[in-house]
């Protein structure tokens, strides 16, 4: 298949200029957010984010470009999130663009087909917990450069017969591609696929080359090993700087949080010891979530609470391992019919492999959606190029539209409860009420605002259901804040009681027993403080 498309510079740069437009629109109303999360942690405290110095000499780190870009930010424009969002928001146009100058070499420079699946990408509301959460950056810098990786290769490829490497011209596409897959895996490890990537763009621009299947095996495994070195790499940073992820669970330090059977949080060395099967059959059900979003994209959330599935006795996610292995299989059997569909589906499955696998995380997050959509996006460029799509080009056109600018509406919205963190976690409350992070979150935002009353039922309402050690310390400082004493000491008793008590908890109690003048329970309280932190320090 000829990859190479006649140049067009002016549309090419009327195109970027229009997505970009487009993305500030549909995401200007999250602009002003607060930060959420894993925000504070990455962009506040992080030493690196805030030293350019040291972010720069830690770019061969975990995630390190992606750091990088949060120090350089914060030098650019301040602690300021409008700034950090601002960025995310050029990220995604120009992850769009480079959407849509790979779907212009699938559909062999058809600007139409390639312009709707790229729109896809651009106005999709699953793809605003990747470009709103600020330190998703994380997946849309890392989708970046992938899909850069990508269009370098395609553009190597027209220089590349039948050796190892492309002629003289295609080497520097090639050297670009390598480069980009690097700071891809140093934004977010998921880029370690890219050979698959490769593999499977391989594949569809030479389905119809008339060569025989054992050189088109041959051609493919030989193109896409180069792509092998920065998941190498990467791998290697990781098992040096090892990571929840990749750790063998009885490895992995206490302070990191895992699961319980509700849904909620619980220490890893209390996990299960069959955690990573069970946390596989929980995506064979997660998966068809994932694709329920994409066709009906409402009930979107930050925290879906979503509990582990029992593992092999749990039917839903048999009934949901059966249905993904049908598909795919219909899927390649129908690959020569179909094979748009056929390329976007595999890509989807690669996509989600790392964090949908044997690797426990969170069960869901919308974000890991961010880097499939490509897949969604050839599926749509692929129907939009064939036959009956061009015989009814009126009707097609027209639906098309509608479509999109649902789908804007519907970003739209969806940034509308970014912007206010009591109407986004009274809205995932509302989907799940379960969730503790969410009640935990509400509670804060109602902190924050000043209603302390406020606060306390929600936390009162909290700690009935499931008792919250962030809970229980909102519910102390609010009936200190309004000189409920009693009331505070009550709350810090069943605070005592939890385990997991920091220092800094004790020293706070001891100042308030000062500023009352109770000497003895000052030092009751900060000889605690002492004691547990030098637990702290031989731990």
């Amino acid at each position: 298949m000829d990859t190479r498309v006649s140049p067009r510079p002016k549309q090419h740069i009327l195109i970027f200029l229009f997505f970009t437009v487009l993305a500030a629109a549909v995401y200007f109303l999250a602009l002003d957010a607060p930060l959420y999360l894993d925000d504070y942690y990455w962009i506040t405290y992080k030493e690196e984010s805030n030293n350019i110095a040291s972010a720069f000499l830690n770019i061969p780190t975990f995630r390190g470009i992606t750091v990088f870009s949060f120090a350089v930010g914060k030098a650019l424009h301040g602690p300021d999130p409008a700034g950090y969002r601002a960025v995310n928001i050029l990220i995604h146009a120009g992850a769009a663009f480079l959407c849509y100058m790979i779907l212009m070499r699938f559909t062999k420079g058809k600007t139409i087909p390639a312009v709707l699946g790229s729109l896809v990408f651009l106005l999709h509301p699953l793809q605003t917990q990747a470009v709103t959460y600020i330190v998703q950056r994380m997946a849309s810098l890392s989708a970046l450069f992938t899909l850069l990786a990508l269009y370098a290769h395609i553009k190597a490829r027209c220089y590349w017969t039948s050796g190892p490497l492309p002629d003289s011209k295609g080497v520097p596409w090639l050297i670009l591609a390598i480069g980009a897959g690097f700071f891809a895996v140093l934004s977010k490890e998921n880029a370690a696929l890219l050979p698959a990537f490769v593999a499977l763009c391989e594949w569809y621009m030479s389905r119809n080359d008339q060569i025989s299947a054992k050189l088109m095996r041959n051609r493919i495994l030989l193109r896409s090993l180069p792509y092998l070195l920065p998941g190498i790499f990467i791998t290697i940073i990781i098992y040096f700087t090892p990571y929840m992820m990749f750790a063998p669970v009885k490895s992995v330090p206490d302070f990191v949080v895992g699961y319980s059977d509700s849904g909620g949080y619980a220490i890893y060395e209390n996990a299960p010891e069959n955690l990573r099967l069970r946390y596989l059959f929980t995506q064979f059900k997660v998966f068809w979530i994932y694709i329920r979003r994409l066709f009906i994209p409402t009930g979107q959330m930050l925290d879906y609470a979503y509990p582990l599935s029992a593992g092999p006795t749990d039917v839903t996610a048999i009934i949901g391992l059966i249905a993904l292995l049908s598909l795919t299989a219909l899927a390649w059997v129908y690959r020569h019919r179909v094979a748009g569909l056929t390329f976007g589906l595999f890509w989807i499955l690669a996509a989600l492999s790392l964090e949908s696998s044997i690797f426990p995380l969170d069960s869901i997050f919308e974000h890991r959606m961010y880097l499939p959509m490509f897949g969604v996006a050839a599926m749509i460029s692929w129907a939009a190029d064939q036959p009956f799509a061009f015989r009814r080009g009126k009707t097609t056109l027209a639906v098309s539209v509608s479509v999109l600018a649902l789908l804007a509406a519907l970003t739209m919205t969806r940034n509308s409860y970014w912007s206010s963190p009591l109407l986004f976690w009274d809205d995932n409350l509302h989907k799940v009420p379960h969730s503790r992070r969410a009640w935990d979150y509400r509670s804060r935002a109602y902190l924050m605002a000043g209603p302390c009353l406020k606060a306390d039922e929600v936390q009162s309402s909290l700690s009935k259901r499931d008792p919250s050690y962030m809970g229980l310390i909102l519910l102390e400082r609010c009936a200190y804040a309004e000189g409920r004493i009693q009331d505070a000491y009550y709350w810090f008793r069943q605070i005592d009681t939890t385990g997991v008590v920091s220092n800094d908890i004790y020293t706070v109690e001891g100042k308030n027993a000062l500023a009352n003048k109770n000497y003895d329970e000052a030092v009751r309280w900060f000889k605690k403080a002492v004691i547990k932190e030098s637990r702290d320090i031989e731990a």
